[in-house]
């Protein structure tokens, strides 16, 4: 009985994140998710002026770099 309600509080948590992630390795869809919010906050941050222009392009030209 109470591998049957582990193994449902398993298979909750593991599609509200996302399905796709075991063991600390995730698919590339999510990794594609992490970079395009990672360049959101970077354009974020400029739009808000909290990094020069040239800072945006270093800091852009590093993601694309970890592509």
């Amino acid at each position: 009985m109470w591998l049957f309600w582990g193994l449902i509080i398993w298979a909750f948590v593991v599609m509200a994140r996302g399905g796709s992630c075991f063991g600390g390795h995730c698919s590339a869809r999510h990794e594609h998710l992490n970079e395009d919010r990672s360049l959101a906050i970077l354009k974020e941050r400029y739009a808000k002026g909290e990094i020069s222009k040239k800072e945006f392009e270093e800091m852009k030209n590093d993601l694309q770099e970890k592509k």
